[in-house]
């Protein structure tokens, strides 16, 4: 007993003599913790209330405190470093800590199940209304909490509080795979607790989880990059089945998202940093994806105006859509070595990144349980950080090559053609003449597949503007499809640039997706406001995806604003014979005319294209004109046409907008003076 007392500090011969019956009390209220879960989430009478479950967590703390008081260093003293570790753990070691951690986890998940016979009538505190609490450094997930959601009972601030204390008191024993959970376990208790319990979340989250994690991963992540090894929990990833469409029997109907250890991630993001900078200065201007200050909005509208041009010139245009099989699972490893030594990448990066990779491996999260570890040898990791830039490095190796033996795209400028339009893996070749493009597409099919790629023949698509050869153009013998209209990023373009096709898509997009969320809109719980804002960002963030590279005319802009007023009408429940008019159901809703929104669109997205550099295509296609002759008669309306008519109203000249949008002040207050709503 002496030999005991004296290698656990803190410890005396009562304290041992009472171990045996604490640790019964302990299993004993733990058993009683899952006991009220379980009734919990499946709903046995008699339902548990929040005080009574609070009283017997606060056993816990007042147990934990016990142990805790003659430790002459704090709790977060015994976290930090880690010689205390033989101090924390032998405070009564025999007691089950893993289980009450688990369990305390599985009832904050039960929490918004609680229920109660009484409750004030004036203590109904909704979820969501918490104005005072910024939670941008904390979690991407939780930028903005639901506006309304069902009223919270009596009980749920008392359980919260005793919940927090406990976690407070509990984090000296807890172990690493436990610490690593306890920034989601805080993350959702602010969807859960009610507002009065934030500034104790925020104080357990900076004080006690923040501080530990980056203590133990410093010198975790030191050791790593010193010896290039990394732990193999990092390179094994869970993939989670999420149904698509159609018959779920059928594999291909199913889409794996692959979970991958968050420390690993902060790994890759520490040497994307590193890199990234310097890898995207010297990648193709003609590659947007994933890449900053770039977006769809840039490629769509770069592929639109040159139809719009193209067909105003009757110039003869090809182009093929290319979609790769499976792109970003197949590509070498191989590649991606030789890409990064290519660019000058330091050998102790990529040895790094090849240690993240070799001996990876995914498990099936199937019915609850995890399948044998399947080996992974091909492709870029999902959800990895890196992936993107590691995919793009070796798809612009791959275009390089393609493009760099002759000019055979669209004339572009005095010295160069326009051979492509990319979007990450969605590439778009263009070219005058189908033999050029066959040669090209060629050419593509050889290059992508020495790096693992393959051309997905199916799913490629052509489509020509003022041809009159209908020979059809081939991959590895079979015919590519040709098509009067096509999908990329999401926007519909045809040969004469397709915005009245496009906005007819998405009307139909919008009205289904208004469809879906009628039970929100028949709603009595949720206000007005709310309403509105899931409106805006549930159906009208549909509608006008990709608005700013359309020319509206009058009655497209109608059809637009017919469907929202109707939309608008709906959530505000006004039915015939009661009427309103439309500036009212505006200023109720508060929403600017369709008009007026794509207008602020269009010219906030000109104003940052007009201020990128000379090289971008997306500012040179503001500019270019091909070669040839107009038709006879009145010019059909373009893109182009349509801002110069606009810039009109401002007593402005397409010659005057690039310099004007230099100076940020003078843009907004021209967009102000077009848009004065």
């Amino acid at each position: 007993m002496q030999q005991r007392q004296a290698t656990e500090p803190g410890r005396g011969s009562m304290q041992l003599l009472m171990e045996p019956l604490l640790n019964m009390k302990v299993t004993a209220k733990i058993r009683s913790l899952y006991d009220c879960q379980l009734r919990l989430m499946h709903n046995i009478q008699p339902l548990p209330n929040g005080a009574d479950i609070a009283n017997t967590v606060k056993y816990f703390s007042q147990t934990l405190l016990s142990v805790l008081k003659d430790v002459p260093k704090s709790p977060l003293e015994l976290l930090r470093d880690p010689s205390n570790d033989h101090i924390r753990m032998g405070l009564y070691p025999n007691l089950d800590y893993k289980g009450l951690f688990n369990a305390i986890s599985q009832l904050v998940d039960s929490a918004p199940h609680l229920q109660y016979g009484v409750q004030a009538s004036n203590d109904h505190v909704r979820m969501g209304l918490y104005p005072n609490l910024d939670y941008k450094g904390l979690f991407n997930a939780i930028s903005q909490l639901v506006d309304s959601a069902p009223h919270l009972q009596y009980g749920v601030q008392a359980f919260g509080s005793a919940v927090l204390q406990c976690l407070g008191c509990l984090l000296p024993f807890l172990e690493c795979d436990m610490i690593d959970h306890l920034p989601y376990l805080v993350a959702y208790c602010v969807a859960v607790f009610p507002a009065q319990l934030h500034r104790e979340l925020l104080n357990l989250l900076c004080y006690y989880i923040l501080p530990f994690t980056i203590n133990v991963l410093l010198p975790l992540l030191s050791s790593i990059w010193e010896q290039e090894q990394v732990p193999d929990s990092w390179k094994e990833g869970v993939i989670v089945k999420l149904p698509k469409k159609g018959d779920l029997s059928n594999c291909s109907n199913w889409r794996g998202i692959n979970l991958l250890p968050v420390c690993s991630k902060i790994l890759c993001k520490i040497l994307l940093n590193r890199m990234a900078s310097a890898v995207d200065a010297h990648l193709r201007e003609e590659q947007g994806g994933f890449r900053p200050g770039r977006s769809c909005t840039d490629q769509l509208n770069l592929i639109r105006m040159i139809l719009e041009q193209c067909n105003e010139m009757q110039c003869e245009v090809f182009t093929l859509f290319i979609d790769f099989e499976k792109a970003f699972d197949r590509v070498k490893w191989s590649s991606i070595w030789r890409t990064l030594k290519k660019r000058g990448i330091p050998e102790k990066i990529i040895g790094l990144i090849k240690c993240m990779y070799e001996g990876s491996s995914c498990r099936v999260m199937h019915k609850g349980r995890l399948t044998d570890p399947i080996p992974v040898t091909a492709g870029v990791k999902q959800g990895c950080l890196l992936s993107p830039l590691l995919f793009l490095m070796v798809l612009d190796d791959v275009m390089c090559r393609v493009t760099c033996k002759c000019r055979r795209g669209l004339p572009w400028s005095h010295d160069k053609d326009l051979e492509d339009i990319d979007f990450a893996d969605d590439l778009c070749l263009v070219s005058t003449k189908r033999s050029v493009l066959q040669s090209k597409t060629n050419d593509l099919a050889t290059e992508a597949a020495k790096e693992g790629l393959r051309i997905n023949i199916g799913k490629t698509k052509e489509m020509r503007l003022n041809s009159l050869d209908n020979q059809p153009l081939q991959i590895n013998g079979e015919d590519v499809e040709r098509v009067e209209k096509f999908t990329y990023l999401g926007g519909v373009v045809n040969p004469i640039g397709g915005t009245e096709m496009d906005i007819e898509t998405r009307l139909n997009k919008a009205r289904g997706a208004f469809a879906q969320l009628k039970p929100v809109w028949s709603s009595n719980v949720m206000t007005r406001r709310t309403k509105v804002r899931i409106f805006e960002s549930n159906v009208k963030s549909v509608l006008l995806y990709g608005c700013e590279t359309w020319f509206v005319r009058k009655d497209l802009s109608s059809k637009l604003q017919v469907f929202i007023n109707k939309c608008l009408r709906r959530i505000l429940r006004i039915y015939w014979p009661r009427t309103i008019s439309n500036a009212e159901l505006w200023r109720l809703t508060k929403q600017k005319p369709i008009e007026q929104e794509i207008l602020t669109r269009k010219w906030r997205w000109l104003g940052h294209t007009l201020r990128r550099p000379e090289e971008f295509p997306s500012k040179q296609v503001l500019s270019w004109q091909p070669t040839g002759k107009r038709k006879r008669g009145r010019p059909k309306t373009t893109w182009r046409r349509s801002v110069e008519n606009e810039a009109k109203v401002v007593g402005m000249k397409w010659e005057d907008l690039a310099a004007a949008a230099q100076d940020r002040a003078r843009w907004r207050n021209l967009l102000k003076a077009l848009c004065p709503c």
